[in-house]
């Protein structure tokens, strides 16, 4: 079966800014039902449905003990199951998860579901660092990122993944500001992961 590649990214700002209705508030709204206080943050993610092997390759707007919000142009349905890796200066924290609720063309809120006490300390160090009790840690090569999935996807350098996210929120910009369309936005990301595979 072939495996479904989706990579987006997109602002917490820019999600907000274009989502008011006239009332004020936002299209969509999902009621709050977070257990525990997110904070900002954002982490390169790679999330793997185990099913179908669809992938998608994003970043997070927020995180708390409990999930954390994934900008993507197509987020995966509600109640879908995935294996997580979060990725932040060469540390990763990996999880099961399940989509709680998706906002098509926006992201979705992921809710974790099965973290191992081995994951713990990456999370609580991210905490730790988002509450000023510790200094940030510097990148770190020696802790490559563990596949998700049984078939690892080759990743990209830190210098071109960086590239690749500033090129990835300039076609979500076009595809926003209707320059381009969204299956041009979208044929150009594929292509965008296809040429940093080689």
């Amino acid at each position: 079966m072939p495996k479904t590649i989706v990579s987006s990214t997109e602002t917490e700002k820019d999600r907000e800014a274009g989502n008011k209705n006239a009332a004020g508030s936002t299209a969509g709204e999902v009621p709050e039902r977070r257990r525990s206080p997110r904070r900002s943050f954002t982490a390169a993610v790679a999330a793997v449905e185990p099913i179908s092997q669809t992938e998608i390759d994003a970043h997070t707007t927020d995180l708390s003990a409990d999930g954390c919000y994934v900008d993507t142009m197509s987020p995966l349905p509600a109640e879908t199951d995935i294996n997580l890796r979060l990725t932040k200066n060469g540390k990763s924290f990996q999880t099961k998860a399940r989509v709680m609720y998706c906002q098509t063309g926006v992201g979705m809120g992921l809710l974790f579901t099965e973290i191992a006490p081995a994951q713990r300390p990456v999370i609580e160090r991210w905490f730790a660092e988002l509450r000023g009790e510790a200094p940030p840690e510097p990148f770190s090569a020696e802790n490559p990122a563990v596949a998700v999935h049984a078939n690892p996807v080759p990743r990209l350098s830190a210098s071109k993944s960086d590239q690749n996210y500033v090129i990835e929120d300039l076609v979500i910009l076009l595809v926003q500001k209707h320059v381009i369309t969204e299956d041009e936005g979208e044929a150009i990301l594929r292509k965008l992961r296809l040429a940093a595979e080689v």
